[in-house]
């Protein structure tokens, strides 16, 4: 599947609740590696983007926000050509 964003091509997803270990289910949202952009699970398998503004309940917006944050910085690191840490 791919980014509906920036079309990389996706082929794991990461929980941002330590210790579950599942695959992704319809409505789990992820995060993408290469535009940070949030992303919603399909009923089909695919994935959708999901704009800011629907993100409503604070908890998720905060996990969503925090899983957006360390892809920027290990981009920014891997842009420098610095080891990610």
């Amino acid at each position: 599947m791919k980014c509906p964003v920036c079309t990389v091509d996706l082929d794991t997803a990461t929980n941002t609740r330590p210790g579950d270990i599942r695959a992704p289910v319809p409505g789990d949202f992820t995060v993408c590696f290469r535009c940070a952009s949030v992303l919603r699970f399909a009923d089909d398998g695919t994935v959708t983007h999901v704009p800011d503004s629907e993100i409503l309940h604070p908890e998720l917006r905060r996990d969503l926000e925090r899983a957006r944050a360390i892809v920027r910085k290990i981009q920014g690191e891997l842009s420098r050509g610095k080891p990610v840490s």
